[in-house]
């Protein structure tokens, strides 16, 4: 929405989900019954894919990126720690701790739970 009043332009519904249900169902739902049919709508023209009636198929624009596969694990990464961005350096940086505290926040008879750790 905040992209919208700076002059974005809206490709697909905002997509929610239920925490007290199935998240990673409802974003499914909505990445296979949203995204991607408006992602193909507003940027793959139709003569660009396959006709799967006719089977007849158009080249497809390039693509800058390539799939590389690999027989056994990759090659340890030695990023710089200063080269990470901050909202990932807690993979890089973080430890184990003990939990010496564990509290649950609400009332019983409410949905879910809610947990106070320390």
């Amino acid at each position: 929405m905040h992209l919208e009043r700076l002059g974005g332009n809206r490709i697909v519904p905002l997509g929610l989900g239920d925490d007290d249900d199935d998240l990673e169902g409802d974003f499914e739902t909505w990445k296979d019954t949203k995204l991607w049919p408006g992602l193909k709508k507003k940027y793959i023209k139709s003569s660009s894919v396959k006709d799967s009636v006719g089977g007849k198929s158009e080249k497809l624009p390039d693509c800058h990126y390539a799939i590389e596969y690999i027989d056994g694990p990759a090659p340890l990464d030695e990023t710089p720690i200063e080269n990470v961005h901050m909202s990932s350096k807690h993979y890089f940086t973080g430890v184990d701790c003990p939990v010496t505290v564990k509290r649950e926040l609400r009332n019983p008879a409410d949905d879910g739970s809610t947990l106070h750790m320390e």
